[in-house]
């Protein structure tokens, strides 16, 4: 004997599938947990969490920051990490102590016992490349 199926609508008990009946209950699981969600959900606007001291609106948003230029420095700042990694380790070392550490030309050339010019040279050829890596992308 075959379990039977049956699902209330419009008042009326119809007999259904076992596919049906699973069907109808995901359904309607669904829309009662969106109703209940629904419910829960409270909405508020900036006005609510004026203080004496803030806007609502201004604990969300910094007048100050330019979003469209935040996210162009960021995806160059990724780009240009990803170009370093085709560097060799000396080409590295060397932008990292003349940006990253702002050590001077002439200071470097005295750790590395270079000449000032050759240290200028070798920055030079760097960002040359690194120029061509990024214009790729």
């Amino acid at each position: 004997m075959s379990k039977k199926y049956y699902w209330k609508m419009n008042g009326h008990l119809y007999e259904v599938s076992e596919e049906q009946y699973k069907k109808y209950k995901k359904e309607y699981d669904r829309s009662r947990t969106l109703e209940k969600q629904r419910k829960e959900m409270v909405i508020l606007s900036f006005d609510a969490l004026d203080t004496d001291e803030y806007t609502g609106e201004s604990i969300f948003a910094d007048p100050n920051i330019d979003i469209e230029n935040e996210v162009v420095e960021n995806i160059m700042h990724e780009k240009l990490n990803r170009a370093l990694t085709q560097l060799s380790e000396e080409e590295i070392f060397l932008i990292e102590q003349l940006y990253y550490l702002n050590q001077s030309e002439r200071k470097l050339a005295e750790i590395l016992k270079l000449s000032q010019n050759a240290i200028h040279k070798r920055k030079h050829k760097i960002l040359m490349r690194l120029k061509e890596i990024l214009e790729k992308w």
